[in-house]
């Protein structure tokens, strides 16, 4: 039979209009984020990475901060100081490793 059989020249007549199809939701797609990036509604992922590093190095400090400043205020000797914070570094500890 010239031209191979009847089933490969359908499925060669849907490959391009598949490829078609599949080019234009792209493009769509592509259309999409442009135009969310356009409003604003998309962020930037390591401007985010970047934010949450800062803020969460920034709350670590402000905790670790607090110790000391009790410490003080409630006229606490260095042995409960010294637990207190501790205690504290602790728990951060386990809050950064409960990923792992």
């Amino acid at each position: 039979m010239a031209g191979g059989s009847p089933g490969w020249q359908a499925r060669s007549a849907k490959r391009p209009q598949s490829e078609k199809t599949g080019l234009t939701r792209a493009q769509a797609e592509l259309a999409e984020v442009k135009a969310a990036q356009a409003r604003g509604d998309l962020l930037d992922a390591r401007a985010v990475h970047v934010r949450w590093v800062e803020t969460i190095t920034a709350l670590r400090s402000a905790l670790l901060a607090v110790p000391p400043r009790i410490a003080t205020q409630m006229g606490l000797d260095r042995a409960a100081a010294a637990a207190l914070d501790a205690e504290l570094r602790a728990a951060l500890d386990q809050i950064a490793t409960a990923r792992e």
